[in-house]
């Protein structure tokens, strides 16, 4: 089952809820949740920006093509913000270019304060950090 099943249902009760409330979030309940942190190479993006050596330069030409799901996604953060949920990008990649990208995906929403690297826990950008992501996530 895709993930796109698993979110907005497959079977008709779920379908039908999906109308209403397609992520499975109560924006009116206090059991919704607060927080929704993505990777962005492999997740986000269909491709590893950093492995692959994009440069913000590239971003322009690339970003429809890198995209995994595009519309998805975007259908995603408008709920999840209408939902008073914040998203954010934990990655080991560099700020920069994952700036860029989601500057093309959904221009205004993302900012260092909601972008995550190495670098705001101390690393460099381009690495790992010790204690994986939590402590990214946790920032």
């Amino acid at each position: 089952m895709s993930w796109k099943d698993r979110c907005f249902g497959s079977s008709t009760t779920k379908n039908q809820h999906s109308k209403i409330n397609p992520f499975g979030l109560n924006p009116h309940g206090n059991d919704a949740p607060l927080l929704f942190v993505f990777d962005f190479d492999l997740t986000i993006l269909r491709v590893h920006s950093f492995g692959s050596r994009i440069k913000v330069e590239d971003v322009d030409k690339r970003w429809k093509n890198d995209v995994a799901d595009e519309d998805f996604f975007k259908q995603f953060l408008v709920y999840a913000q209408s939902a008073g949920a914040r998203v954010a990008v934990a990655s080991f990649g560099e700020y920069p270019v994952i700036q860029k990208y989601m500057d093309r995906i959904m221009p205004g929403m993302f900012t260092r304060a909601s972008i995550c690297t190495p670098s705001c826990v101390g690393g460099r950008d381009g690495s790992t950090v010790a204690a994986g992501k939590v402590p990214m996530i946790e920032w």
